[in-house]
Formats: structure tokens, C-alpha cells, sequence
């Protein structure tokens, strides 16, 4: 047979195609391990305090049950008192191409809760442009607010553990903070823009009142669509700094709510700033809620001072509150708290706080169930990781 047949022509085309593949074509590049998945960080805080504190008695104030809020009237509160606060945060990250970050953060109430088990939760991208975050957590407004100064892991007068203690009556509504609080923890969306020059932007937009659900809200029965604006500044000279904000969240009212909160629009505007120099800062903020008809509406205005020198940190501070639209007598508030701590070691510190407070509901036919006042002292163990 020659090697003019067909099969032996064959055979040789094949051997030449091999060894071309062998010698001279390249070989396919292996291929690339997908870029692991994002990986949980645990973090955190637990404080843990003791103390006693003074009410008066028959004031009636309010409890979070399974099955909502309710009253009670306390006869003779107890003066001695446990209490706890902790949170456990999940947090990861990863850094994509062209400096993109992404990550998430999701906060859960250490200690049993009936209407809040996860505190906040939300995923956020960071670009060179600006950080945009989405889900349930504050608002831009909140978020940039400038207070008073506290002193490390001390006591502050904002959103005060205090309360737990000299009791808030139920019929009293005085603003607890000045920085903007009208848009809670609804799920949102939030732009931070750069930093220039110290000035930094925010916008928030809350479409729906909806916490930790998929719910579309009624705009005739909740309030929906809530813009917040806000500019937050920074500047350093030297060993001093002084620290700013002003926040703006805009609501429109539901006509069919089923409370004169939901019912009427809510103008809230916060403005703050904080000057620190070396181991002291002094510090103001004012918060206004316009609400017309609503137990909302309200002003509040904290004042405060601090000094740290480590390992120790002491702050005082007052908050003072008055709730109403004008229309009528206002509900009254005060809290003049003074807090030191001490640190341990890497997040651990004992602290120790020393307040007095009052409130008082501006009703004309008010009883002793809607006032109270006394003072407290409580030291407790914070811990952070």
C-alpha cells in the first residue's frame, strides 16, 4: 500500500496537527480561583451597671409587652435596680477594583426585646464619590448630627440610660435627643458625598414606615416618602477642633392616620457643633420639631462639657426638653447628668454617673401619674469588642 492512500494521507496530517499542538500552540492559562467570600466579623458591646435612683410615687408610665404597650401605675417604685445593655454586631467587608468597597453591618439586641430583636441592618457600598447605604438604619441627618461631648464610654444625655431610672411618665413627650429622630430605623436610602475642604453632604430618602419588613405603606393612612438633608464640617488647627452639623427631615401627613402624629407633616431641624481643645470640648446642640397638632412636636436643647486624660474621662451635660406646638402648655423635661469613666484596658471601662431629673406633663388636669423627678447614682462595667 503507498503513501498515496487515503488512509495513510490521513494518518500523516494527523501526526503533524499533534506535534504543532505539542511544540508551538499555546496551552490554555489555568484558571483563577474565585476570589474567597466575604468573611463575618463579630463585634460588639455589653455594659452591665447598679445603682439606686428616686421616683415618686403613682406615676404611671409605660411597658413593652409581647402583645404591645402597656400601662401600669407604679405605687411604690423600688429604689435599687440591675440593668443591662448589649448589642451584638456583624459586620464583613471586601475591596473590589477601582477602590470600591462593599459591605454590611447587622446589629442584634443582646438582651431580649419585644418589638426590636435586630437594631439595625444595612449594606453600603464606598467609591471614591461617596458611600451609599441601603436598609434599615438612620438617617443622613442623624448620622452627621453633632452633640454635646461625653467622655469616652461615660454617660451622655442623648437617648440617656438615665430615663430607665427616673422614669419618663407615659403621658409626657419631650424630645429624648437633638438629633433629627422623626425617620427611625425605617428601611432607606442614603448618599454621603466626599469630604472637601471638611464639608461632607448627606441625603436620606425613607419611601415607606417600614422597619424589618417587606410592607408597602398607605400614603392616606402613613406617613411615607421622608427626605432628610444634611451637612456635617470638620476642621483642625493644631491641637484644636471644632466639629459642626445641621440636619433637616421633611414629612407629609397622612390624612387618614390613625394618630395625630401620622396626621399632620413634620418639619425636624437639628444644628450642632463642638469645639475641643487638648483635653477639653465644649459643646451645644438644638433640635426644633415642627408638628402641628401632633405630641411630636417639640424643641429640645442639650449643653455639655468634658475632659480626658488618659485612662480618665469625666463629661456634665444638661438636656432640657419642652413637648407641644404652642397651641397649649407644653410638657417639660430635664436631665443634668454627670458621668466619669475609667479605662481598664482595650475596651473595658468602669464608669460611674451621678443625675437628677424631672418631668412634667403641661396637661391642665396633669396628676401625679403624669410628673415625676428624682436622682439616681449608677456605676456599671462597659465592655467593647
Amino acid at each position: 500500500m503507498g503513501w498515496n492512500q487515503p488512509g495513510w494521507r490521513v494518518a500523516g496530517w494527523v501526526a503533524v496537527l499533534a506535534g504543532w499542538a505539542a511544540g508551538g500552540a499555546p496551552m490554555p492559562a489555568p484558571a483563577q480561583p474565585r476570589p474567597p467570600r466575604l468573611a463575618i466579623e463579630i463585634g460588639g458591646y455589653m455594659e452591665q451597671s447598679f445603682g439606686a435612683a428616686s421616683n415618686q410615687p403613682g406615676i404611671r408610665v409605660g411597658r413593652q409587652r409581647a402583645t404591645g404597650t402597656t400601662t401600669t401605675v407604679l405605687r411604690d417604685p423600688n429604689r435599687f435596680a440591675q440593668m443591662s445593655d448589649a448589642e451584638l454586631w456583624f459586620r464583613s467587608r471586601a475591596r473590589l477594583a477601582d477602590d470600591v468597597t462593599i459591605g454590611l453591618v447587622v446589629q442584634l439586641e443582646a438582651n431580649s426585646q419585644t418589638n426590636d430583636q435586630i437594631d439595625e441592618s444595612y449594606l453600603f457600598v464606598d467609591t471614591r464619590f461617596g458611600r451609599v447605604l441601603l436598609g434599615t438604619e438612620n438617617d443622613a441627618a442623624y448620622q452627621q448630627h453633632v452633640a454635646t461631648p461625653r467622655a469616652g464610654a461615660a454617660w451622655g444625655v442623648l437617648e440617656s440610660a438615665a430615663s430607665a431610672w427616673v422614669v419618663v411618665p407615659r403621658a409626657v413627650q419631650t424630645p429624648s435627643t437633638t438629633a433629627p429622630l422623626t425617620a427611625g430605623d425605617d428601611h432607606k436610602l442614603t448618599y454621603f458625598t466626599p469630604r472637601w475642604r471638611g464639608l461632607q453632604a448627606g441625603m436620606s430618602f425613607t419611601p415607606n414606615e417600614a422597619e424589618d419588613s417587606r410592607d408597602l405603606s398607605d400614603r392616606a393612612r402613613e406617613r411615607t416618602n421622608l427626605l432628610s438633608l444634611s451637612v456635617n464640617g470638620r476642621w483642625r488647627w493644631r491641637e484644636t477642633r471644632l466639629d459642626a452639623s445641621f440636619g433637616w427631615v421633611r414629612g407629609a401627613a397622612a390624612p387618614l392616620g390613625s394618630t395625630p402624629e401620622r396626621r399632620a407633616p413634620v418639619d425636624d431641624r437639628a444644628l450642632g457643633a463642638q469645639l475641643r481643645h487638648g483635653r477639653y470640648a465644649i459643646g451645644g446642640a438644638l433640635r426644633r420639631i415642627d408638628a402641628p397638632g401632633s405630641p411630636r412636636a417639640g424643641r429640645a436643647l442639650a449643653l455639655g462639657i468634658a475632659w480626658e486624660a488618659s485612662p480618665w474621662g469625666v463629661s456634665l451635660a444638661h438636656l432640657g426638653g419642652q413637648g407641644g406646638d404652642g397651641s397649649g402648655p407644653a410638657d417639660r423635661g430635664d436631665l443634668l447628668l454627670l458621668s466619669a469613666a475609667r479605662e481598664l484596658a482595650r475596651g473595658a471601662d468602669v464608669i460611674l454617673s451621678v443625675f437628677a431629673a424631672r418631668h412634667q406633663s403641661g396637661a391642665a388636669d396633669a396628676g401625679a401619674e403624669a410628673r415625676n423627678q428624682g436622682w439616681g447614682v449608677v456605676s456599671g462595667l462597659r465592655l467593647s469588642f
